[in-house]
């Protein structure tokens, strides 16, 4: 495997811990799915001594025990990049132009005509307007149906 074969694994392990619910961690310490056992191999090959300095503060932690030190080493690279992955997957999705499929708007569909409009009065596809919500005492939390955003 080379490095975009690594990058392209690793995306699918996130989208897996998103359908199963399991933190990338807690994915990762099974090491049943061929997937993981691929990944964790190209990892530890790819370990160099910047990773070890950097990752050997994290094996007192306790995670991914009964594992050689450098399996142990290679599961917390792989799971902070696989992290970093998920952060940039959600970051990703915070620009995507609104659509009926977002889970906003399956759970609240009423939310999707509150779209604020430009003054052309297309869709701004950017902000909801705030009046369709409600404030909890204040705060940044807003009440949309029967759920909080």
């Amino acid at each position: 495997m080379n490095i975009d074969g690594y990058f392209e694994k690793l995306a699918k392990l996130v989208h897996h811990a998103k359908i199963v619910g399991l933190a990338i961690q807690e994915l990762v310490e099974q090491r049943d799915q061929q997937l993981l056992v691929t990944l964790l191999s190209f990892r530890e090959s790819m370990l160099t001594s910047e990773d070890e300095n950097w990752l050997s503060g994290y094996l007192p932690i306790g995670f991914f025990a009964g594992w050689t030190r450098r399996e142990r080493l290679a599961a917390f690279a792989l799971t902070f990049e696989a992290q970093r992955e998920w952060k940039r997957i959600e970051v990703r999705s915070l620009c995507e132009p609104y659509a009926k499929s977002q889970r906003l708007f399956k759970h609240a569909p009423h939310m999707f005509d509150e779209i604020r409009k430009r003054v052309n009065g297309r869709p701004d596809q950017e902000l909801i307007d705030v009046l369709a919500t409600t404030s909890i005492d204040g705060s940044e939390v807003y009440r949309a149906g029967n759920g909080y955003t």
